[in-house]
């Protein structure tokens, strides 16, 4: 980041003061801001980012900022405006007008979105939506593993727990463990929990031991999506 800025205040991307490129940059602080729990100032980040995007013609940076304001909404206790916007950004990826790894990051953290909400009726569909997307993408592999983690945490609250161990198995095992991926404790941890539920304490244990070696010490309520 701190390279990004000298070459733009340099002028080496475009010489202009507002710029695509200036817009990406106030994106990822908008989402640092966001991770360090500096909501409001996210969501001020966010809202200056679309407006470069729109302003530029870039759909991918006003989506991405957008799906951010509406994020940073539900975080403020402002769910009805923050929903729409995860509407709107959804409506932007079924019209084809972004581009694929945009839009399995846009998936993703709706679907993470909706699950804050315990909104299950939006999170289900747009699982579904992802599951096929998914199966048209198979070269982006991190996403496919992320699909059925989201399938294997909606599945475990409909009460299917063998299947959803399976899933949550299958993301670990074939697509997040192997290519180092964040969400590969959160899948560890999905399993830890399915066998917690079922009484099965030593496979818990070591489950809930391998999702601490991928992302922190969880314990049992530990969140798992963000």
């Amino acid at each position: 980041m701190a390279r990004t800025r000298r070459v733009l205040a340099a002028g080496g991307a475009s010489g202009l003061p507002d710029s695509a490129e200036h817009g990406y940059l106030r994106w990822l602080v908008a989402f640092q801001s966001y991770m360090a729990g500096e909501t409001a100032a996210a969501r001020a980040g966010f809202e200056e980012a679309a407006a470069i995007g729109d302003r530029w013609g870039e759909p991918d940076l006003a989506a991405m900022s957008r799906l951010g304001v509406g994020r940073a909404l539900i975080k403020l206790g402002q769910t009805g405006p923050g929903v729409a916007l995860l509407d709107e950004v959804m409506a932007a990826v079924e019209a084809g007008e972004l581009s694929p790894v945009v839009v399995g990051d846009l998936y993703c953290s709706v679907i993470e979105g909706c699950q804050e909400l315990f909104d299950l009726r939006r999170a289900q569909q747009w699982t579904a939506v992802l599951t096929a997307w998914c199966a048209g993408q198979p070269d982006l592999v991190p996403y496919r593993g992320q699909c059925l983690l989201h399938r294997a945490e909606l599945l475990a609250l409909h009460g299917a727990w063998p299947d959803a161990m399976e899933e949550a198995r299958r993301a670990s095992a074939r697509f997040l463990e192997p290519t180092g991926h964040p969400a590969a404790g959160a899948a560890a941890y999905q399993q830890a929990e399915l066998h917690r539920l079922r009484g099965e304490t030593t496979e818990a244990e070591e489950a809930y031991r391998r999702a601490s070696r991928w992302a922190g010490s969880p314990s049992p309520a530990w969140p798992c999506c963000d």
